[in-house]
């Protein structure tokens, strides 16, 4: 009955409070509702098992490039040689993501798909929901070529048909027999879309253009025999690599192996910016916290009198504490609750905002997880920062009580104003961080990337090799630009493949045929159509451009970019030497044009790049690049009509600008500043309110000073200087602290900023001055009200 009681006396308590309620709640809104939407996310990648039994068992391997630690692939011989010489572990296998056109069952669509073999299967120990999975006897050359798909693929594709196992596919124009229908939790490749069916590797578009032990294209997977050690496997790969180098050197030279923890792997190079985001909702929740902690304690002191009624009255000191902790809890609940509503209407487009390659182990939804977050958050807040009060103007009773009510207040007073310095303090860490990463940002975005992709857009084409042998890609390939050129409102067209901007690069060792090279580099590899490096605008310094006569039978050409001929020639004119591409390439190609260095990403330095003609190295997947005006929905309209009078059963994705491909290179920084400005802002919000609640505060309790001190002759403008300075006192005591929390959490980011130093001195004296500016417009409400006291009235009202 006691507790039943405290509840409708501080549901009462509250209601009788509005302004002070309604600004708690909305702190505790903002505050829990931010933090809990950052938390979704945070729990989704870091805080979400791996949706595999025995996670600590399952390791990634790859190859990397010493001393620099690229990563970079295996081969399929390489994996073979692990398999056979490894004893650390049960099962390593490899796979790749890779993507299919599915035709025979309605329009033709391109499917995100994985490859994995039998043992990479094996090691991620998921059963399908109908069917087998893939087995040894599924790996063997010749053996007949079947399929796992996704539950969702089933229903979406197959559902009316009745039973699946067993059904050919068609897939890039092959057949395909589904043996299993894996459960729709099942998803691999975790980083990358979300495939929807699995096949072997060893089906790959390019298989039988290079040296096998050279076509680096594995990623690997493996899960630990028992009582080995990471370590263990990691040494046990080094060592063969290392034989490796040193019997294949011209491929493998200068390589390594990387053996980590999968989960490592999917989320370590995002953990520093997702461990950044948990520690801004610490000091988010921190300044809620204060904000609330000051309006209880300044509705408190408000109520001093009548507290020390009740306790001299009879009142106990655990009856007054307990009364205002559940004053407390009741705020914290229902600010929790806000904040909810808040997070559930914020976390779609915290998704949105989110990179898509960005590896998620959970949907991004309020669940039980952050149900459990908010919920702690909101009751932390306010029963932290409510016992305060509590303490505060419990401790005394009787006449006791009503002499401490005066002593209570100017106790309240010194406690609030640490609460605002502390406020002002963590907001200039948050507005300094946020501040850094948006300067990083612009700087990534304001490099000039060696191209110019305005009014640009790219589509992504993938011809099945089944239809499309080698010899036959570069005719369709020509017959295609030439129709697309027609179409009305295009005024340029070319290809590349791959799409040397934003997008992904074929590895290659490059080997001058002019002397020796001990450490052949590897470089990025582009194929492109006539014309394409002027229709992307990179620069061409020397030599020439392909033209339409570098086709197969002619001399083999390449162009190469100022990094790789510095690398291979330095101080010397490339245009006329010679290269090979790669161990297995035995083709005299001559360097024929010098062009720019342009970037893939935003953020990353151009590195080595070789290109050559479509016509004389092509590959299976390629990228149409047109320069049009038209919309990408009605381009995309045209081109499907065209490629249909080519290819009925070809799809054709909807046309993306390329401005839009490479402002997605820096997807992850965007996403780090923009929610670090949010938190920045809300930070802001809370300190500019807590400063105002204070000082207004304080004005009321100063009236009959005031009154005095303009009585005996003080102009307003004084007492104006007075409360300004001790709002502006506050304030500059929280800019202190503040630099110095913001020296340690800047430094934090040091390795996610682009150009911009952790100690830049103009961010941190620009957000210092914005930071005074803003209190000093806070303090002027209230300085302003105590001129207008009057004394007389002060005087007779005391």
């Amino acid at each position: 009955m006691t507790l039943l009681h405290d509840l409708k006396a501080g549901a009462r308590s509250l209601w009788r409070s509005p302004g002070v309620t309604a600004a708690a709640l909305l702190s505790l809104a903002l505050g829990v509702g931010v933090s809990s939407a950052v938390f979704s996310v945070v729990q989704a990648q870091l805080l979400t098992p791996l949706p595999f039994p025995q996670q600590d068992e399952l390791v990634y391997a790859n190859e990397i490039t010493a001393p620099d630690g690229a990563l970079n692939a295996v081969s399929g011989p390489d994996l073979a040689d692990f398999r056979a010489r490894a004893r650390s572990f049960q099962q390593l296998g490899g796979f790749r993501a890779t993507a299919f056109t599915l035709t025979g069952l309605g329009e033709a669509e391109r499917i995100d798909a994985g490859a994995l073999d039998a043992q990479a299967f094996a090691a991620l120990r998921i059963a399908p929901a109908q069917g087998r999975g893939f087995d040894q006897a599924d790996d063997a050359a010749g053996a007949p070529q079947v399929v796992l798909i996704s539950e969702r693929l089933a229903r979406r594709k197959l559902a009316a048909d009745g039973a699946v196992l067993g059904r050919t596919l068609t897939l890039d124009r092959q057949p395909f027999t589904i043996v299993g229908v894996m459960p729709g939790s099942f998803r691999f490749p975790l980083d990358g879309p979300r495939a929807e069916l699995w096949v072997q590797p060893r089906y790959a578009p390019f298989g039988d253009k290079l040296d096998l032990r050279a076509l680096f294209f594995f990623q690997l997977v493996g899960r630990l025999a028992p009582g080995a050690s990471l370590a263990q496997a990691r040494s046990e790969l080094q060592a063969i690599v290392a034989s490796l180098a040193a019997a294949h050197p011209d491929s493998h030279a200068n390589r390594s192996a990387l053996v980590v923890p999968l989960r490592e792997q999917l989320v370590g190079h995002e953990r520093s910016a997702l461990l950044l985001l948990l520690s801004a909702v610490g000091l988010l929740l921190l300044i809620a916290c204060a904000n609330v902690g000051n309006l209880l304690l300044a509705r408190a002191i408000s109520r001093r009198q009548e507290l020390a009624v009740r306790a001299a009255l009879g009142a106990t000191r655990g009856q007054l504490l307990g009364q205002l902790l559940v004053e407390s809890a009741l705020l914290g609940l229902a600010g929790g609750a806000l904040g909810v509503a808040a997070c559930a209407a914020s976390i779609d487009a915290l998704s949105l905002l989110l990179p898509p390659e960005v590896p998620r182990f959970l949907p991004i939804a309020v669940d039980a997880g952050v149900l459990a977050f908010a919920l702690g958050a909101s009751l932390l807040c306010t029963l932290l920062f409510g016992s305060a009060p509590a303490l505060l103007l419990a401790g005394a009773q009787g006449h006791e009580a009503l002499r401490a009510s005066h002593a209570g207040s100017a106790r309240g007073l010194k406690l609030r104003s640490l609460l605002v310095v502390a406020e002002v303090a963590l907001a200039l860490a948050l507005l300094v961080s946020a501040t850094l990463l948006a300067r990083s940002l612009r700087s990534a975005q304001s490099v000039d990337p060696g191209f110019s992709p305005d009014g640009l857009l790219a589509v992504n084409l993938t011809l099945p090799e089944s239809r499309y042998p080698e010899a036959a890609q570069p005719r369709f390939a020509e017959e295609l630009l030439a129709r697309a050129a027609a179409i009305p409102g295009v005024t340029g067209a070319s290809l590349a493949s791959p799409l040397p901007i934003g997008g992904r690069a074929i590895g290659l060792t490059v080997t001058p045929r002019d002397r020796p090279e001990p450490q052949p580099p590897q470089s990025s590899f582009y194929a492109l159509g006539p014309r394409c490096l002027g229709l992307l605008g990179i620069r061409l310094d020397r030599g020439r451009d392909f033209a339409a006569e570098d086709r197969s039978q002619g001399p083999q050409v390449v162009i190469v970019n100022h990094v790789l001929a510095q690398r291979l020639w330095p101080g010397e004119d490339p245009v006329g030497k010679r290269i090979g591409l790669g161990p297995g390439d035995t083709a005299q190609r001559e360097v024929v044009g010098l062009a720019g260095d342009a970037r893939q990403a935003l953020d990353a330095p151009s590195g080595p790049v070789i290109y050559a003609p479509y016509a004389q190295v092509s590959w299976p997947f390629t990228t149409l690049v047109l320069q049009s005006a038209l919309p990408p929905a009605a381009l995309g309209q045209a081109l499907r009509r065209t490629v249909a009078t080519l290819d009925a059963d070809l799809p054709v994705e909807n046309p993306r600008p390329l401005d839009e491909l490479l402002s997605g290179t820096v997807a992850r920084r965007r996403f780090s500043a923009l929610v670090l400005l949010l938190f920045a802002a809300v930070a802001l919000q809370l300190a500019v309110v807590g400063i105002h609640g204070t000082l207004s505060y304080a004005v009321a309790e100063r009236t009959r000073e005031l009154g005095i001190r303009l009585a005996l002759g003080a102009e307003r403008s004084q007492v104006l200087a007075l409360v300004l300075r001790q709002g502006l006192t506050l304030a500059a005591a929280g800019v202190a602290i503040g630099l110095v929390l913001s020296l340690a959490f800047s430094r934090a980011l040091s390795g996610m900023l682009y150009q911009v130093s952790p100690t830049d001195p103009l961010t941190y004296a620009a957000v210092s001055a914005l930071l005074l500016l803003v209190s000093g417009l806070a303090t002027l409400l209230p300085a302003w009200r105590a001129t207008r006291v009057d004394p007389a009235v002060s005087l007779r009202a005391e």
